[in-house]
């Protein structure tokens, strides 16, 4: 009977997870909700109000988690990447330069747009928007840490992203400056297989919590 209980609980977590975009970790850990925390390091917000910018998404320097769950030790994105690819290829050559090749596309085919529109939904009252073509006010998305996460089918973590948020003008003086961590990305049921899915969520979700935050100054 507990065990059908708390197989009921998860059920019901992922289900509110899906919606309100929170992450739900399993696996050697147990579940846990995992929950953005946005943290102001700089600046006024009060001017972007209304107003349109342009992404820019930038991963210099970036750490991944090499192991599942967060527990392995952080390593270089272009390690990661290396790594990974080799591993894979010498299971299906060629399969693991696919997999490379999609790890770069993704940033400029899926994370602008998942952020923009998420961005754009929640500016419309006030005709705040986010593009990719030039404006006034430029934000730069600094990708500093990516948990990858992983979907095996009956078990699942998120991606957790940590990302610096800084609004600037035209003249390079920033406007205001967020650090956003601990952010995740899951889609309910098998809509988070792929690695850029899951990217992509963690990434609306980041819009979101930004967005939340500088408008709380309007």
């Amino acid at each position: 009977m507990k065990k059908i209980f708390g197989s009921l609980v998860l059920t019901v977590i992922m289900v509110v997870s899906a919606s309100a975009q929170f992450g739900v970790m399993g696996g050697a850990v147990g579940t846990q909700i995992v929950v953005a925390k946005v943290k102001m390091l700089e600046g006024d917000p009060s001017a972007l109000k209304g107003k349109k910018v342009k992404t820019v998404f930038t991963f210099t320097d970036a750490l991944v988690s090499k192991y599942k769950v967060g527990f392995g030790k952080k390593i270089p994105e272009s390690q990661f990447i290396d790594d990974k690819k080799a591993k894979i290829n010498d299971k299906e050559p060629g399969k693991g330069d696919a997999w490379a090749a999609k790890w770069e596309a993704d940033k400029v085919n899926l994370y602008p747009n998942a952020f923009q529109v998420k961005y754009n939904e929640m500016g419309k009252e006030t005709g705040s928007s986010a593009t990719s073509e030039d404006a006034e006010i430029t934000l730069t998305l600094h990708t500093n840490y990516i948990e990858p996460g992983y979907f095996i089918g009956i078990d699942k973590t998120p991606v957790i992203i940590n990302v610096e948020c800084t609004f600037t003008d035209k003249s390079g003086a920033v406007i205001a400056k967020y650090l956003i961590s601990n952010c995740p990305g899951q889609a309910f049921g098998f809509g988070d297989v792929d690695t850029g899915a899951r990217m992509s969520e963690a990434y609306e979700k980041l819009a979101k919590e930004l967005f939340k935050a500088i408008s709380k100054k309007w």
